[in-house]
């Protein structure tokens, strides 16, 4: 299919310090079979050479896209970052990959289809699996993918449920609706899915590997810590609901599996908490990684 026959899709690159990585992931959108595609790439202030990577790429890359948007400016985090891509984007569809990541060819395609086929589910947004990759672009032989199912509040509210975000394809009106990214906090992919599903929007998880997600130190994730008490936070914004007290429980579960080979004091104080959680396999995970797999101060 010709680029004059598909829907725009934008694709955004937030960059900070990836200067070794950035020209992986701009090839791989221009290497996407999905052939109408608006690419907006946000240096968020790099202090590396990534600004020369992204010019010397677009040029190289350049009759690739349908459109190409470039914008330099000094540091003000990942979520302003998005919402600047986002208020420019002129795609139907938003798909924001960090620079240290890449696509693999058919994921916009793939993930446009599964919109299209399930127009009726009330999608907001659909996720594709991924492939983890080491901090040398080398394969760890490990994935991670969804079951071609539908996701609701709750599977994210309660922590049944998890899906990559270098796997996501969202419909841009909905990002539009909800005002975007949230700058307040760092973990801003769990924010996004639990605002746009609050209402009653579906996330569909394919069971296509669509991306490649690279781990390494400087991963939010690894700082558990922050990502912890960022993640109560956003709890704390829903202490209204229904299901908040269920939600603390089952997040006490997967503090406790987290810190049980990190540090045995926070994961010792959070046992009496979770120890009548019998059918959370979290609590398992932390009890096998406290006494068999600890390995740290």
């Amino acid at each position: 299919m010709s680029a004059k026959n598909q829907c725009l899709i934008t694709v955004a690159i937030p960059s900070y310090n990836h200067a070794n990585y950035i020209e992986k992931c701009i090839e791989s959108i221009a290497s996407q079979s999905w052939k109408n595609i608006e690419i907006i790439i946000i240096d968020d202030g790099s202090k590396d050479h990534s600004v020369e990577v992204i010019q010397s790429s677009i040029a190289k890359y350049k009759n690739h896209f349908s459109a190409i948007k470039t914008i330099y400016r000094e540091n003000q985090g990942l979520c302003k970052t998005l919402n600047q891509a986002l208020d420019i984007s002129s795609g139907e569809y938003f798909s924001p990959i960090a620079s240290d990541d890449y696509f693999l060819n058919e994921k916009i395609e793939k993930l446009v289809n599964i919109f299209k086929k399930n127009s009726a589910s009330k999608l907001s947004a659909v996720y594709g699996g991924v492939n983890f990759i080491d901090k040398n672009g080398e394969a760890t032989g490990r994935n991670y993918k969804g079951n071609n199912n539908l996701l609701s509040f709750e599977d994210f509210f309660l922590f049944k449920s998890w899906v990559p975000a270098p796997g996501a394809l969202f419909l841009t009106s909905d990002l539009r609706e909800i005002g975007g990214f949230n700058p307040e906090t760092k973990v801003e992919d769990l924010d996004i899915l639990l605002r746009l599903t609050k209402n009653g929007k579906k996330i569909f998880f394919s069971n296509e590997i669509v991306a490649a997600y690279r781990l390494h130190e400087s991963n939010t994730s690894k700082n558990i810590e922050l990502m912890h008490l960022n993640v109560l936070k956003i709890l704390e914004s829903y202490k209204y609901h229904s299901l908040y007290k269920k939600a603390i429980n089952a997040y006490d579960c997967v503090i406790f599996r987290d810190f049980a080979s990190k540090n045995k004091v926070i994961s010792i104080k959070k046992i009496k908490n979770v120890f009548l959680r019998l059918n959370d396999k979290r609590l398992y995970q932390g009890l096998f990684k406290l006494f068999f797999e600890w390995k740290n101060k």
